[in-house]
């Protein structure tokens, strides 16, 4: 045999067990630090929250009935403070993995690990459900093809605040007052919720916006607001969007929080995240930062 073929036949094998072998894990000492979500996930396995679900609530002004599931923080139940609430579109996606359309927000495990690390004393989280098929004309304001040219965005909210809200607040332990009260939700939820202070004014102190469908209808959002001011003065605004959505849906949010400053909003927070995409991954990742600005903590 060849030399030549010897030396090739070695190298193959030194190349062979490169590939093959896995390195030993780092010692202790030199592991990486988990991330936030983990953390936070690890966290509070320790003290959980509770999450009550309501099968069938009417909603009038929808002709329907809608499953609402209510998480209230550790220790709600052996105390009898009150706390502030956070209403929020697409129910389905916020707790449980089963029922979620591509991932669960984990609201809870995040909930509950600032809770356990003492970041925060809790909030109590109102997950309203979807209507299915009927999602893209309940949290779509304006008629275009996308819906069908049918909008059932203002019986929506009217349901949201004149039936939902008000059963909350009889039968939980919620702080009085639209400071204490915010409405959150991603895409055509984050598009609903920036529509909402046009229809139900003063309801919501805090009005949360993740990727947001502004969009819609050749952005009719932002026409909108730019005629009519929200009650400006009042209200604290988070927007985000991940540059991996697009240029253009970069570019309106940015215009979003832009035209709010200049109606008058000055709690403004505005995330643009690298990389990121339209998915509840993107959203599960920048909801422990949502909070700390909604709590006023900080994650450091």
């Amino acid at each position: 045999m060849k030399p030549y073929f010897l030396l090739a036949g070695a190298l193959l094998l030194i190349l062979s067990s490169c590939v093959t072998d896995t390195l030993p894990p780092p010692p202790p000492g030199q592991r990486p630090e988990p991330g936030l979500l983990e953390t936070l996930q690890q966290a509070g396995k320790e003290k959980r929250g509770t999450i009550t679900h309501i099968q069938d609530f009417s909603m009038t002004e929808l002709e329907t009935q809608r499953d609402i599931w209510i998480y209230t923080p550790p220790g709600y139940h052996e105390q009898e403070s009150r706390y502030p609430v956070i209403y929020m579109h697409d129910g389905q996606n916020l707790f449980f993995r089963d029922l979620a359309f591509s991932g669960e927000w984990m609201v809870d495990e995040v909930m509950d690990g600032l809770y356990a690390l003492d970041y925060f004393s809790g909030a109590i989280v109102v997950g309203v459900g979807n209507g299915g098929e009927r999602r893209v004309s309940e949290y779509s304001p304006y008629p275009t093809d996308f819906n069908g040219m049918e909008t059932l965005a203002v019986e929506y909210l009217r349901d949201l605040v004149n039936l939902v809200k008000p059963w909350v607040e009889e039968n939980y332990r919620v702080l009085p007052g639209s400071e204490y009260h915010s409405l959150a939700g991603s895409s055509l939820g984050g598009l609903i919720s920036l529509y909402a202070p046009l229809v139900i004014p003063g309801e919501f102190k805090s009005i949360i916006a993740m990727s947001p469908s502004i969009w819609v209808a050749d952005a009719s959002i932002i026409q909108d607001l730019s005629r009519q001011n929200p009650g400006a003065e009042d209200l604290r605004v988070y927007l985000d969007m991940g540059t991996g959505e697009g240029n253009e849906n970069v570019a309106l949010t940015r215009q979003m929080a832009e035209l709010l400053r200049k109606q008058g909003v000055e709690d403004i927070k505005l995330v643009i995240d690298e990389d990121a995409g339209h998915n509840e991954t993107a959203w599960r990742e920048r909801l422990p930062e949502l909070l700390a600005w909604l709590y006023g903590f900080s994650l450091e």
